[in-house]
């Protein structure tokens, strides 16, 4: 699934959760399925309270605890870094992943809430889109956009994961100049030849590894061929996955 990320930043009281809900409605009225991944930068937050038996568990040891409710279920982790993980699990069933509060991501397109008009120094990088206050006036400012225009900015903006292989095959230098040029609105997503590979993902020490469309073939062409010759529990094969270790 070719699934894309925008990001809302701003200081709390900023507006941040208000806009995000009128974004999933925006978006889900439109068929997409939509995921929400917030930081919380408060130390000892967790779902695992002290005494429960979620929190039992990870005193005890255990590194990933699961739990299944009747109406919502999730997995803990007690680990540190554990982003790329959740991104590779809600990818798997989401079109459109809403990041609130995350602006240390690059090549991710985000807008920025403002309270107050230093913020603007703090929260302003190379992937803000756009900037707006329900507290003070920014209509001045060249990123401001209207408040009803920001969901179908994150529809048009969000950027997927892609191999930063630096082709050239989308006319630009760089997967860089091509993401600049894609937020300026002179180039559509469709140029980038890398989008191709969602097949096919090579993980080495748990970071991901850029294939090409050959390359992404010839491994699971390989891979499928060796697998075909072994007895198969099921006739068809609908997905693999294969871990190695030195």
């Amino acid at each position: 699934m070719d699934t894309k990320y925008f990001s809302i930043v701003g200081y709390s009281g900023s507006g941040k959760t208000y806009l995000i809900k009128n974004i999933i409605k925006y978006l889900t009225k439109k068929g997409y399925k939509v995921c929400v991944i917030k930081s919380m930068h408060h130390p000892g937050f967790g779902i695992d309270i002290k005494g429960k038996d979620t929190a039992i568990y990870g005193e005890a040891g255990a590194t990933l605890i699961s739990y299944i409710a009747p109406e919502s279920s999730g997995i803990i982790y007690r680990a540190e870094n554990v982003r790329s993980k959740i991104f590779k699990i809600v990818e798997k069933e989401v079109d459109f992943v809403i990041l609130e509060g995350i602006k240390d991501m690059n090549f991710i397109p985000q807008i920025a809430l403002i309270n107050e008009i230093d913020d603007l120094d703090i929260f302003i990088n190379n992937n803000t889109v756009g900037v707006y206050s329900h507290k003070i006036d920014l209509k001045d400012h060249e990123l401001y956009i209207e408040f009803e225009k920001i969901p179908g900015i994150v529809e048009k903006l969000a950027y997927p994961h892609i191999p930063l292989l630096n082709c050239q095959k989308c006319g630009y230098k760089s997967c860089a100049e091509f993401y600049n040029h894609f937020l300026k609105g002179d180039v559509k997503l469709e140029k980038c030849v890398a989008r191709d590979v969602d097949d096919v993902f090579l993980y080495v020490n748990e970071k991901n590894i850029a294939l090409n469309r050959f390359a992404a073939n010839l491994l699971k062409n390989i891979l499928v061929g060796c697998i075909e010759t072994l007895k198969l529990p099921a006739k068809s094969i609908s997905d693999i996955q294969l871990e190695i270790k030195f």
